[in-house]
Formats: C-alpha cells, sequence, structure tokens
C-alpha cells in the first residue's frame, strides 16, 4: 500500500516527475540565494543604492519587454532543447555574474540574459507536464509544482540570508574579494 502522501498526490507515483519537482525545488532556492547574493554584491562593489535598483530595473524590464513573448517562442521550439540549453547558459551565466568584484555594473545584461533564458525555460517546463504524468495526475502535478515553487520562493530568501549572516555573500560568489 502506497502512503497516504502519495495516494493523496497521484503524480508522485511517476519517477520522471519527482526529479522534476525536486530539481525545481533546488533550482528555485539556488535562485532566490542568486538574487539575494548578487543585490548584496552589487551593493557591496558600489556603495550605491541607485545601482542596486538599476539591477533590479534590469530584472522588470524584462518581464515587461520580453516575457510575453517568451511562451510562444518556447512552443515553436523541441521543449527538451530549450530546457537543456536553457538551464545550461542560464548556469553558464549565473557562474559569470561573481565578476560583479570587478565590474558592477556589467552584470545588468547578464542579468537580463539569464531573465530571458529563465522566460524560455519556464513555459517549457510547464508544457512537459503532460508527457510525463498521465493526464488523469495532472492536476496533482501541477498544484504540486506550484506549491514547491511558492516554498521555494518563501523559503529561498530566509535561507539565503541565514547563508549570508554565517558566511558572507562571498559564500555565494566564491571569485569575490
Amino acid at each position: 500500500m502506497l502512503p497516504f502522501w502519495v495516494r493523496n498526490h497521484p503524480a508522485l507515483a511517476y519517477p520522471h516527475y519527482v526529479r522534476l519537482v525536486l530539481a525545481l525545488g533546488l533550482s528555485g532556492l539556488g535562485s532566490q540565494f542568486t538574487v539575494l547574493a548578487l543585490s548584496l554584491a552589487v551593493y557591496a562593489a558600489t556603495g550605491s543604492v541607485e545601482s542596486l535598483a538599476g539591477l533590479w530595473a534590469v530584472r522588470v524590464a524584462f518581464r515587461l519587454v520580453v516575457q510575453p513573448f517568451t511562451g510562444a517562442l518556447a512552443d515553436r521550439w523541441d521543449k527538451r532543447r530549450v530546457l537543456f540549453w536553457g538551464y545550461l547558459g542560464s548556469a553558464a551565466l549565473s557562474a559569470s555574474l561573481a565578476m560583479v568584484a570587478v565590474a558592477p555594473l556589467a552584470v545588468c545584461p547578464i542579468v537580463f540574459v539569464i531573465q530571458s533564458a529563465e522566460g524560455l525555460v519556464g513555459p517549457a517546463l510547464l508544457a512537459t507536464i503532460p508527457g510525463i504524468v498521465p493526464k488523469e495526475a495532472l492536476v496533482s502535478a501541477n498544484a504540486l509544482r506550484v506549491v514547491v515553487g511558492r516554498t521555494a520562493s518563501s523559503l529561498g530568501p530566509a535561507l539565503a540570508g541565514l547563508f549570508t549572516l554565517g558566511w558572507g555573500p562571498c559564500g555565494f560568489l566564491p571569485l569575490m574579494p
């Protein structure tokens, strides 16, 4: 007999989906860590609230200018390739954010491109879920995906703050002085 939490969420009976939702949770936490660390690093490197506001303006600009079109683009392309290249590109660019110590404002275009990659990955990911779980488990799968995403978004900043208290933003961006 299956545990009650699996019976209540039929999507958890599918190992590919379980791996996907766990990866989403970890990725969501990592994204929240990056947001906090990058904000702290830009402020520490520049001492300027204006620079920090510029960084956040780039994130908002993406949402206003590019994000409305990313879903349509993701639908036109092969979902697996979008996911692979989107996550790989995002990871490579995220690693380059360590250059904030050398050129703090140079990270703004990088942040815009990372946001663009994430904007493509999100719709592609949603489109893959029906291929992983059967129709009867879709409601459960989508509900769990939302819960995991919201939990990562809620816990991520708090965990990142605790991490920063212990190790500082250098713990996030090891190349920073």
